[in-house]
């Protein structure tokens, strides 16, 4: 239990530091002085490698304050302890506040160890006064700016194979800047008290914490098996967590996969929360940091769609309206260039199966038009993922969920890398050469298509790409597709791996090899497709 440890472990680290303050007071008495807990520390989240970030305040008056600081920065380090302690006055401290970011957002998650409570109490008061000269909203600003660019970073993080717990998207950081933002904003500092405001229902504030808990604890072993600090879980620590954490083997699936499925679940819940989070934060923020810029004016949005605070969603959500316009939704998301609202998103979650059992031809070739967009799908497929409608509509596709691959080729899920290659698609056509190569093939749908499902026929009864090939012809009895479409997206999905082959296993300047490859890839329209499809695929195996 995460939780329980860091508190124990804080606890811990209280009673060393509180014991050896008392005997350094001892030998060199001083007054005016307070002792104080900042960052995770501060909040008593203290995994086992993690640094202890103190603070020291005093007046410079003091008579014995240099014997006193050298000997307890000496003694902290002695025993052992990973730690970060700054010694200032209150006057430093709000100095260095004011020009740094960082150093304001650990001041305000502060805890009094020991020395003047009331010089303690001083601190607290200047910081409070210093976050409202610099204007609390200015801050968030800056905070969920910090975390766009750190979300920027991790493309496709969520889902990697060697995720990083802290820093990845939907990782620990973002629960922090849930916590930070809610003190700024609504001088609140625990999660528990935002349901009280109407931020979170009782019950996200439960899945929340339930989260949070299952990554604390997976951080605590791999702290144990690494015996240092860092949050990136390799594959050897997921062997060795699993197995602490009592995953077993399964007929069909080893205990490392569920695992594993059971973190990026985690992981995904963590991250529609924080959307959640978003969405009741005030207009001009989101504007400025989610979006970077305030998106465009929308003229022709239909009456039955609704902007609030630059998120998307229905005016309505009645059974009736709902069935008929949930897709509706995610085209206009995808064509206007405008998030999702965290409310639509949860109850397409929550009504996928109703939703499913409602779906006309005219929904599913509303799907087909997000696959084959000519705009990046990639944040509306990933709704659609993440809402686990994708799975309901597909089960061939939720077949693949959060499949890990134990190798040292794929970063990343098979759903996700499936997702990637859309994305990855779409980037190549903003260079001329590949926009060219696109524009001769004929047969686009297939192109798109088959990159989407090629795949998901992994860890199945037979070869991965045959097994795809008959699944996917199930999924065509669903989808409007010409029948010529449909022939070249199976044509791809049976030789995706045709051409990547040749190049990584055979010389391509052999003749016969160059024979058998046409043998099969035997039109432009075939090499075409395979050439783009091949870049896609192994470039949606991992960053870089």
């Amino acid at each position: 239990d995460g939780f329980y440890f860091n508190k124990n472990h804080t606890d811990l680290v209280d009673t060393v530091v509180k014991e050896i303050v008392k005997g350094i007071y001892n030998i060199y008495p001083i007054e005016d002085f307070s002792l104080i807990a900042v960052g995770g520390y501060g909040r008593h989240d203290l995994s086992p490698k993690s640094d202890v970030d103190l603070l020291f305040i005093y007046k410079k008056t003091n008579k014995n304050i240099r014997d006193f600081i050298t000997t307890l920065n000496n003694s902290l380090w002695d025993i052992g302890l990973e730690v970060g302690i700054s010694f200032l006055t209150i006057k430093q401290a709000t100095i260095d506040s004011k020009k740094d970011i960082k150093t304001v957002t650990k001041f305000v998650e502060t805890r009094y160890l020991i020395g003047d409570e009331d010089y303690y109490g001083e601190f607290v008061r200047s910081i409070k006064i210093l976050v409202g000269k610099i204007n609390p909203l200015k801050i968030c600003e800056q905070k969920l700016l910090e975390l766009v660019d750190r979300h920027d970073f991790y493309l496709g993080i969520k889902s990697n194979l060697e995720p990083q717990i802290k820093e990845g998207i939907g990782g620990l950081r973002d629960i922090h800047t849930i916590i930070w933002i809610s003190i700024f904003i609504f001088n609140v500092h625990k999660l528990d008290e935002l349901s009280q405001i109407n931020i979170f229902t009782a019950s996200e504030v439960k899945e929340l914490k339930s989260s949070w808990k299952f990554l604390l604890t997976v951080r605590a072993f791999i702290h144990f098996f690494n015996d240092s600090k860092g949050d990136t879980l390799s594959i050897e620590n997921q062997l060795k967590i699993s197995k602490k954490l009592s995953y077993r083997d399964k007929i069909k699936e080893k205990g490392v996969e569920r695992f594993m499925k059971h973190l990026f679940v985690n992981i995904a819940k963590i991250e529609s929360l924080l959307n959640t989070f978003y969405s009741k934060l005030p207009e001009d923020i989101i504007l400025k940091t989610i979006y970077k810029s305030k998106p465009t004016k929308i003229k022709l949005l239909s009456k039955e769609f609704l902007v609030e605070k630059g998120f998307l969603h229905l005016k309505d959500y009645s059974s009736k309206n709902l069935q008929k316009n949930w897709l509706s939704v995610f085209e206009t998301s995808l064509n206007n260039s405008i998030y999702v609202h965290p409310r639509f998103l949860k109850i397409v979650e929550e009504k996928r199966k109703h939703l499913k059992s409602s779906m006309t031809v005219s929904h599913y070739q509303s799907l087909v038009d997000i696959i084959v967009s000519k705009k990046n799908p990639i944040q509306v497929l990933r709704y659609l993922n993440d809402t686990k409608i994708l799975n309901e509509l597909f089960p061939e596709f939720g077949r693949i969920w959060g499949q890990v691959q134990f190798d040292i080729y794929h970063h990343y899920t098979t759903d996700e890398h499936l997702l990637l290659t859309l994305y990855h698609l779409s980037e190549l056509k903003k260079q001329s050469f590949y926009k060219e190569i696109y524009s001769r093939i004929s047969l686009k749908f297939a192109l798109h298509i088959a990159l989407l499902f090629h795949d998901i026929g992994k860890k199945g009864p037979k070869r991965h790409s045959i097994y795809g090939k008959e699944l996917t012809k199930k999924i065509f009895q669903r989808l409007p597709l010409k029948k010529e479409d449909q022939e070249m997206a199976l044509w791809l999905i049976e030789n995706h791996l045709l051409m990547s082959d040749i190049a990584f296993k055979n010389d391509p300047q052999d003749p016969d090899v160059i024979a058998s490859f046409t043998s099969i890839a035997n039109t432009p329209e075939k090499i075409n497709s395979l050439f783009l499809f091949t870049l896609c695929d192994i470039a949606a195996v991992g960053p870089n």
